[in-house]
């Protein structure tokens, strides 16, 4: 609005050289450094023109120059504007920056056995001794996780909605490093909300955790949380504030 309401001509030629020579008076000198101020060019020209005033004149003493503030141009101000916009809002949506691998670490515990119920729950105990699915819990409750998993994983052949056999085939998988099948198997028995649901959540959030899948951890999170109360009630909640 400034150039149709005010006058705001600019700097000529005189002008620039009376500045750099400091042969202007104070109020024309003062008129020169605000229109500077309101416009780029002009203030480039005055740069420009005293580095050609400097050229010219290498080798003698340099006359005493005004001290005047260096005139930034607006797009700098506006860059640095956006930038410092953009660090405020990353550290508004990214306010906690965590280790995947010491988060999990530091809630996951193998999981303690529970076969012998499990084992009058599904009928094992009148079914063979000596079959994949007797082996392969057998082994799992000895760590012996390779040889779990080999054994589960031809019973679940026959029997693909046995979710017990499942459940402790995800924990075989998980200590033995093989995360992106345990999260398969897991994601299964969590699904189906029956047994082992609450346990295969749990364990299903740390592995997102520890894949660096925060929304998907406090999803599943949030479902141990809601209901007030719950085997991992306390530990999901204390998970979910560090996330």
């Amino acid at each position: 609005m400034k150039p149709i309401f005010q006058e705001h001509q600019c700097l000529s030629e005189g002008n620039i050289e009376g500045y750099l020579s400091n042969r202007l008076s104070l109020e024309e000198r003062h008129r020169v450094e605000n229109h500077m101020l309101d416009c780029p060019l002009c203030s480039d020209a005055v740069d420009g023109y005293d580095l050609l005033r400097a050229d010219s004149k290498s080798g003698k003493e340099t006359e005493k120059k005004p001290v005047r503030m260096r005139v930034l141009n607006w797009r700098f101000f506006s860059a640095a504007a956006a930038v410092i916009i953009l660090l405020a809002a990353v550290v508004w949506i990214y306010p906690k920056q965590y280790d995947t691998d010491q988060l999990f670490a530091s809630y996951y515990a193998s999981y303690n056995s529970d076969l012998d119920i499990r084992f009058r729950q599904t009928g094992i105990e009148a079914s063979p001794a000596d079959t994949p699915l007797t082996r392969g819990l057998q082994a799992y409750a000895a760590q012996d996780y390779s040889r779990s998993i080999s054994q589960l994983e031809e019973f679940l052949q026959a029997n693909p909605n046995h979710l017990v056999s499942r459940f402790y085939l995800a924990l075989a998988q998980m200590e033995e490093g093989r995360e992106a099948e345990a999260i398969k198997n897991f994601s299964t028995v969590q699904m189906a909300r029956q047994e082992y649901w609450e346990e295969s959540s749990w364990y299903l959030a740390l592995l997102y955790v520890k894949s660096n899948q925060p929304e998907q951890a406090r999803e599943l999170l949030n479902t141990l949380i809601s209901p007030g109360s719950g085997r991992y009630y306390e530990q999901a909640k204390d998970l979910t504030s560090k996330l």
